[in-house]
């Protein structure tokens, strides 16, 4: 086992979701992202909680691809009630993205249910009902991607992910508290102007929280300002 895949793992169930004794979390991954998969439920066990495990396999998201393929759209892009009443009970939930490598793209139609599905699976973790984090593992399809081989991948996420994140937070917060004072903000660029109203808006620092890698500092613009 790489020890940084223990790393990895601690980062999520440690600071990503902070898993206490008797919590049941959800842990959606796919047969690409095994050996994380592992720690994870072994550090989860460590701490008490349960691991509601989902592996899968093929698509770019943890959920059941050929499935999607083979179901009619109306059914698609929906979650078995099982499941929907699970996802209303889990204390935390943790998804990790790692595709199989020449996998055929999706058609528009089971994309599209692909997406609707991952929403779903999100859903209160987006709202902060729960703590919810998303993260990718190295894996050759990634590393085709980046062009990259898969240990120079490694190199490269685990660097941006084992990181002293209090101290990211720490470094980022005169950016932020910066652009929390702007009323509008501009882009400009060859072929871009851009100008995005941020009046009433937050902005917030993302230390290694819901997205690994994190490091992003972010808001959202006013609807209709853009």
């Amino acid at each position: 086992m790489d020890p940084r895949v223990t790393a990895y793992a601690e980062l999520l169930v440690g600071r990503c979701i902070g898993a206490q004794p008797g919590w049941q979390v959800l842990v959606a991954a796919t047969t690409e992202a095994r050996p994380l998969a592992q720690e994870l439920s072994r550090l989860l066990a460590e701490r008490g909680a349960y691991a509601l495990t989902r592996i899968h396999f093929g698509a770019a998201f943890p959920v059941d691809r050929d499935w999607l393929v083979a179901a009619p759209p109306e059914l698609a892009a929906t979650l078995p009630p099982l499941e929907l009443d699970l996802l209303e009970r889990v204390d935390a939930s943790i998804f990790v993205l790692a595709p199989e490598a020449g996998g055929e793209a999706l058609e528009e139609g089971p994309l599209q249910a692909l997406r609707a599905q991952a929403l779903a699976y999100r859903a209160r973790g987006r709202r902060r009902e729960i703590p919810s984090v998303r993260c990718d593992f190295p894996c050759p399809a990634y590393a085709e991607r980046a062009g990259h081989t898969v240990a120079e991948l490694e190199d490269v996420l685990y660097a941006a992910c084992l990181r002293d994140w209090d101290e990211e937070a720490r470094r980022m917060e005169p950016l932020r508290q910066r652009l929390a004072q702007a009323s509008e903000l501009r882009i400009v660029g060859a072929g871009t102007d851009l100008r995005l109203g941020l009046a009433g808006r937050e902005w917030a620092v993302d230390d290694g929280h819901q997205n690994v890698p994190g490091g992003e500092i972010y808001t959202s613009p006013v609807e209709d300002s853009v």
